[in-house]
């Protein structure tokens, strides 16, 4: 059994490999260094605390004209603003403002303080040119109930590509992303920490998030997590748990479901990977 780690995105991340018939140790441990290092550059990419990251290239610039983007950044940011649409408006990445006017973003945040979030309506993406430009001054764009669920999946892609078959991958303990378990195991068997009475999830390829309205405060004490469509932190203690095909659908639907509880993201036929709440608001 390999476990592998490194800190990133303000948070730890693990690997658990529990090895391969078809690969040798070294072998093994190339591939999780070779995922951990898309993790690295997914921080790097993303982060809104470095001044030359792609996001804040596109929190500086996108008001004045589009910013060209990867493919795995477009992608990203289309999902985003699907689960916003889906969840009318309880998921929205535009909120950077408002993070940083309750002072939850440090002195080095790439997006300016402000008393309103522009909306994602005012993110606009062209596929044909690979770029994003927003239609709002105070457009800002904060990833960070997204982008860990986002690294795991290039994670994931990475050790499949290298053969790596059974794998157990976490950001934080609070997004867990499964691929196949250990032989001889039909599930890798996760227990809620928020609910320790409960059963473990069961995961195979699939994915588990947990959001919660616990730990980081705003120096005024009220919570981290903020409704998007009001400005001000939703006041619970509880939590929600969403399992999804992805990492990154998971992570965003469990952020939605703590700000909406009535969500029912299973049921949105235009979805085409359907998440499945646990439990909210517990």
């Amino acid at each position: 059994m390999l476990r592998l780690a490194l800190a990133a995105m303000g948070t730890r991340f693990e690997l658990v490999l529990p090895g391969e018939p078809t690969l040798s140790d070294s072998a093994l441990r190339a591939a999780g260094e070779a995922a951990l290092a898309e993790i690295e550059e997914a921080d790097r990419r993303l982060s809104l605390f470095r001044s030359d990251s792609l996001l804040s290239l596109i929190n500086r610039n996108a008001f004045a004209h589009p910013v060209g983007l990867d493919g795995e950044t477009y992608d990203l940011l289309e999902t985003a603003l699907e689960v916003h649409a889906l969840s009318n408006g309880a998921f929205d990445i535009t909120v950077a403002p408002l993070m940083g006017d309750r002072g939850l973003h440090g002195a080095d945040s790439s997006a300016a303080p402000g008393p309103r979030a522009a909306g994602s309506q005012a993110v606009v993406l062209n596929r044909t040119a690979s770029n994003v430009r927003f239609t709002d001054p105070a457009c800002a764009l904060d990833l960070g109930a997204i982008a860990k669920g986002h690294a795991l999946d290039l994670a994931a892609r990475t050790l499949r590509e290298a053969r790596v078959e059974r794998a157990l991958l976490h950001g934080g303990t609070s997004t867990v992303l499964a691929l196949k378990p250990p032989a001889g195991e039909d599930a890798w068997l996760i227990s809620l920490a928020q609910a320790r009475d409960s059963k473990p999830v069961r995961l195979s390829d699939e994915a588990l998030s947990v959001s919660s309205g616990q730990g980081r405060r705003a120096p005024d004490g009220s919570g981290h997590v903020l409704d998007p469509r009001t400005g001000m932190a939703i006041a619970t203690d509880g939590f929600s748990a969403v399992r999804a095909a992805t990492a990154t659908l998971a992570d965003a639907w469990s952020t939605a479901l703590l700000v909406e509880p009535t969500l029912e993201p299973g049921s949105v036929p235009a979805h085409p990977l359907r998440a499945t709440q646990l439990v909210t608001n517990a």
